[in-house]
């Protein structure tokens, strides 16, 4: 946190996603987390009206799937799936 903190002095910065999630000024969230918790961070994600950027998988199961992009189209919002490829070798040793 003190590290993005450096980088981006006027840029709030937080450990608590529920500030982001249910902040007026975000339109969009990335999340980039175990795929555990996909599920519940997309759903509030998009439940408050966020844009979200999700890496794969998606989910945990496909049920879990049709219901966030149920959501999304009930709502107007934007789901992208891709990989970032934070934990591969290539961008593990790009990093460090």
């Amino acid at each position: 946190m003190q590290r993005a903190k450096r980088a981006y002095p006027s840029v709030p910065v937080t450990t608590d996603c529920s500030e982001m999630i249910l902040s007026p000024d975000v339109d969009a969230v990335a999340i980039v987390t175990p795929v555990w918790t996909h599920y519940d961070l997309a759903k509030k994600a998009l439940s408050n009206g966020k844009h979200i950027f999700i890496e794969k998988p998606f989910t945990s199961n496909s049920r879990q799937a049709e219901e966030l992009v149920e959501l999304a189209e009930r709502n107007g919002l934007t789901i992208m799936v891709d990989h970032t490829f934070l934990f591969t070798g290539p961008s593990e040793k790009f990093v460090s």
